[in-house]
C-alpha cells in the first residue's frame, strides 16, 4: 500500500487515527511499566519475597570454607511432599566424607556414600549403608528432634539459622497474611540506593544489601513454621533475642523472574545459591536400613580402630 493510499484511507476512516494513537500510547505505557515498575528494585525485592512463599520446592547449594576445611552441600527441598534430599561433601583434617540424607517430616535416612580417611581405616561397615533416625514421630504437642526437612525449611538454629528468606508453598490466605505482616513490620530493610545491577549468564541480577530485624524475623518464622505444620519453633521466644543486633546479608534476585538466586553472609562465612524453583523431588526412602544406634556404634568402632 502506497503512502498516498494510506493517507486517503485514513481520511475516509478517521477512527483509524484514534486506533493507531491509542495503540501507540498503550505500547509506551507497557514499556514504561516494564522498566519503571516491574524492573524497579523495590518491586523486584518484595515480589521475590512473595514468590518464595508460593514455591513448592527449591534446590539450595551451600558453600563454607575455613582454612583447609570446607563444606559443600546441595539440598533439594519439596514442601508440598514434605521431604528433602541432601548431598554433602565435608573435608576436614585430611579426611573427606560424602553423605546422602533423605529427610521426611518424621525421620531421616542417612548413608555415607564415600569416606576417605587419612589413616586408611577400614570403612566398609559404614559406606553405602542406610540408617534411620530413632526420633519419635512428631505430634501436635511434641516436636521431633532436628531433622533435614525441618532444618532446611526453618534453619539450623536461631536467631537466623540458615534460612534468611522463608521458602514454602503456603495456602493463598496464609501466604497473603504472612507477606503483609513482613512488609508492614519491616522484617527486611533492603538498601534500594545501593542495589548492584549486573548480568550473569544471560540473567539480569539485582544484589541488595539487606538488614534483617532479628526479633521480627523470629516471629515471622514461627508463623511460617505453624503454617507449614511444623512444631520446631513453637517454644522459641522472640523477646529472648532482644539484645541481638540486626543481621546484614547480601541477597541477589533475578530481576525478570523475581526469584531468589543467592544469599551471602560475609560475617558468618558462608553463602548459598538457589535454583530450580518448583522442581518436584523424586526420591524414595530406603526399605532396608540399620538403626541410628547401630550407626553410632559402628562410628565408635571406627574411631577406636584409628587410635
Amino acid at each position: 500500500m502506497s503512502a498516498a493510499s494510506l493517507r486517503l484511507r485514513l481520511k475516509e476512516r478517521p477512527y483509524l487515527w484514534a486506533y493507531l494513537g491509542g495503540s501507540t500510547v498503550l505500547i509506551i505505557c507497557i514499556i514504561l511499566w516494564w522498566f519503571i515498575v516491574y524492573l524497579g528494585p523495590q518491586h523486584v525485592f518484595w515480589s521475590m519475597v512473595s514468590n518464595s512463599l508460593a514455591a513448592p520446592g527449591v534446590v539450595v547449594e551451600t558453600s563454607q570454607t575455613q582454612g583447609k576445611n570446607s563444606l559443600q552441600q546441595q539440598i533439594h527441598v519439596d514442601t508440598s511432599a514434605q521431604m528433602a534430599h541432601s548431598l554433602t561433601t565435608l573435608k576436614q583434617d585430611g579426611n573427606t566424607v560424602k553423605t546422602e540424607v533423605i529427610g521426611t517430616k518424621t525421620a531421616d535416612y542417612t548413608r555415607y556414600a564415600h569416606i576417605q580417611s587419612a589413616t586408611k581405616a577400614d570403612t566398609s561397615q559404614l559406606t553405602n549403608v542406610w540408617s534411620k533416625s530413632d526420633d519419635a514421630p512428631q505430634t501436635d504437642t511434641q516436636a521431633s528432634a532436628h531433622q533435614l526437612y525441618a532444618q532446611t525449611t526453618l534453619g539450623i538454629g536461631l536467631p537466623l539459622g540458615s534460612v534468611p528468606i522463608a521458602i514454602g508453598n503456603l495456602p493463598p490466605q496464609q501466604r497473603t497474611t504472612l507477606y503483609k505482616a513482613m512488609r508492614s513490620q519491616g522484617v527486611y530493610a533492603p538498601d534500594l540506593k545501593t542495589v548492584k545491577i549486573e548480568r550473569k549468564q544471560g540473567h539480569l541480577i539485582y544484589t541488595y544489601s539487606v538488614k534483617i530485624q532479628t526479633i521480627l524475623y523470629i516471629s515471622m518464622m514461627k508463623d511460617f513454621a505453624r503454617d507449614l505444620g511444623l512444631h520446631e519453633l513453637e517454644a522459641a521466644d522472640p523477646n529472648s533475642f532482644s539484645g541481638t543486633p540486626t543481621f546484614d546479608a547480601s541477597i541477589s534476585v533475578d530481576a525478570f523472574s523475581h526469584q531468589l538466586t543467592a544469599v551471602n553472609f560475609e560475617k558468618l562465612g558462608y553463602s548459598q545459591t538457589y535454583r530450580s524453583f518448583g522442581l518436584p523431588l523424586h526420591v524414595t526412602p530406603p526399605q532396608k536400613f540399620i538403626s541410628e544406634a547401630e550407626l553410632q556404634k559402628r562410628l565408635a568402632e571406627l574411631g577406636q580402630a584409628k587410635q
